[in-house]
């Protein structure tokens, strides 16, 4: 099957660590996000895009179900970001240079249930604020060589 989504394009062939691995095609993601956004706006994609800081809060909208911000340059999420996001269930920030996130980010998103930090290669620790996150079935931090370190 993979193959014939790759001789298709829908997929292209990639590398990870070297290992072998595929990505969504960035048309058909792109088609992808214009089909779910239809009357929708329950997802907040802005995966590889080069952002250096997390999207202002007002994009946080409060129906946001799931977000993804990997593949960027973000490097630490400051004190008094707190979006108000009830209903997020999954929250990707893997591959992001993050070296801190203040305790008050995730405030407002009781119902996460899946959040992957990992690959920030210098992310130094996990702030108390994840233990109140009641509903976290996954938390992912491969990759994260500098937790626990400092």
């Amino acid at each position: 099957m993979l193959n014939t989504l790759l001789r298709s394009c829908f997929l292209e062939s990639c590398k990870n660590d070297g290992g072998r691995c595929v990505k969504m095609h960035d048309l058909m993601m792109d088609m992808a996000l214009k089909i779910t956004k239809a009357g929708h706006s329950q997802y907040m994609v802005k995966a590889s895009v080069g952002l250096k800081d997390i999207p202002a809060e007002w994009e946080w909208t409060e129906d946001l179900d799931k977000v993804s911000l990997m593949g960027n340059w973000i490097k630490k999420i400051a004190r008094g970001r707190s979006p108000r996001c009830p209903r997020l269930s999954t929250l990707l920030l893997n591959e992001n240079c993050l070296r801190k996130i203040a305790d008050s980010f995730f405030e407002h998103m009781h119902a996460l249930h899946v959040l992957d930090l990992s690959e920030n290669r210098v992310l130094e620790k996990l702030r108390n604020s994840i233990s109140d996150l009641e509903n976290l079935t996954a938390l992912k931090f491969k990759g994260c060589k500098s937790l626990g370190k400092a």
